[in-house]
């Protein structure tokens, strides 16, 4: 009971931060000008998670990339992706994934949304076991690869937008060649710096 209610003060406290954030700022030409801009992306999916009854190892096996940062111009740039999980006992990892990679993206006129498409390298590691995972064991999957992505974000406010993805992971491993197809169920937010 009492993380429940921990979990909606930390969103509470999320959301003003946010809303104090944004009424500092100022309105400009949004995303579609020479400057170059750094974005920095949050899955948020764990914590909505806590608010709607949903299966977290599941919604964890899709969202494969917790932080982002993008550095764009017209719309064009870089962007790196990065998951980590740490076990607990402090000896290993249960999930390291890292992406380097390209990223174009397009205003949709008359409306708030936006449609982008990546291609990245990604580096893929995801743990035997994540209940019993001793340092002794060899993870469940390691890979090196790359990803494609298409994704949709809608902006909140001129320095905020929340976005989905999907990708399709080929990657190559110890059991051979892998392809995945995640469906876009990780929320991001993104803060335009």
């Amino acid at each position: 009971m009492i993380k429940l209610h921990l979990n909606r003060f930390c969103l509470c406290l999320f959301c003003l931060a946010i809303s104090s954030t944004v009424i500092a700022q100022t309105t400009e030409e949004i995303y579609n000008d020479d400057k170059w801009h750094p974005e920095f992306g949050l899955n948020v999916t764990a914590m909505v998670a806590q608010f709607i009854p949903l299966n977290n190892s599941v919604l964890k096996d899709f969202s494969l990339f917790d932080y982002q940062f993008k550095y764009l111009r017209n719309g064009k740039g870089l962007r790196l992706g990065l998951a980590v999980d740490v076990l607990e006992n402090g000896f290993g990892l249960n999930r390291f994934n890292f992406r380097f990679g390209y990223e174009h993206r397009n205003v949709i006129k008359l409306s708030r949304m936006m449609i982008s498409g990546g291609i990245d390298v990604a580096l893929l590691v995801d743990s035997k076991n994540l209940d019993t995972l001793t340092p002794d064991d060899v993870p469940r999957f390691f890979g090196v690869g790359g990803d494609v992505t298409l994704g949709f974000e809608y902006m909140l406010f001129p320095n905020v937008s929340l976005g989905i993805e999907t990708l399709v992971v080929i990657s190559t491993s110890i059991d051979g060649m892998v392809v995945r197809l995640l469906p876009p169920l990780s929320l991001n937010v993104n803060f335009r710096i």
